[in-house]
């Protein structure tokens, strides 16, 4: 009985310490030279930074939009996040060229630097900025 006890109790533990580990996340963009428009790759609950940037570039580059080849070999990290949330903000509008991105350890926290820093892009157009993705990894609380 002692052993069967403590061999769930190490399973448990191994569990927990596993689900704590991917917690790394990233943000990749790649943005037009005329500022018509972007590509956007994000990862999150990866084991490793690498692993994490990796995929947020692979999804970048592979997203299915009519942006140029060439624009979405250009992705890049912008944000790298770690038990937080994150969000991406954007004037959604066909000719809306303003976005920015929060994160932060809560998800309300995580859209207002999101919502700020596009509106602080968007000039008169500021009110159209709208969320238009986020997530909280690892152990980050969603703040909902």
């Amino acid at each position: 009985m002692k052993i069967r006890s403590f061999v769930l109790a190490a399973m448990l533990s191994a569990a927990f310490v596993q689900t704590q580990a991917l917690a790394d996340g990233t943000i990749a963009i790649a943005q037009t030279s005329d500022d018509r428009g972007m590509s956007i790759g994000v990862s999150y609950n990866f084991d490793s930074r690498a692993e994490a940037d990796a995929e947020a570039i692979r999804q970048c580059r592979q997203s299915e939009n009519s942006y140029p080849l060439g624009q979405r070999a250009r992705c890049e990290v912008v944000a790298s996040y770690d038990n937080q949330c994150m969000a991406l903000a954007k004037d959604p509008s066909d000719d809306g060229t303003a976005w920015g991105w929060g994160s932060n350890d809560s998800q309300a926290d995580a859209d207002s630097r999101a919502l700020s820093e596009c509106r602080a892009n968007a000039g008169g157009r500021a009110n159209r900025c709208r969320i238009t993705m986020r997530h909280c990894d690892g152990s980050a609380a969603s703040g909902k």
